[in-house]
């Protein structure tokens, strides 16, 4: 957002691994309950924070090419 100079659409480098952080947790919490049944095969909550790779392999997927 601060940044002027870098337009749509973004890469995978351009985003923070606080904003990625930020945006899985907030995929799975808003998830339906038939997708939650898929994200939750990618939960692990043993580490200090949450993580969930079925969502981050998801959204690197998405960004992949960009």
């Amino acid at each position: 957002r601060g940044n002027s100079n870098v337009e749509p659409p973004y890469s995978n480098a351009q985003i923070s691994e606080t904003v990625t952080h930020r945006e899985i947790l907030r995929i799975y919490r808003l998830a339906r309950p038939e997708t939650r049944v898929v994200y939750d095969l990618g939960r692990d909550t043993d580490r200090v924070e949450e993580e969930n790779w079925v969502i981050r392999w998801m959204l690197w997927h998405v960004f992949r090419y960009r």
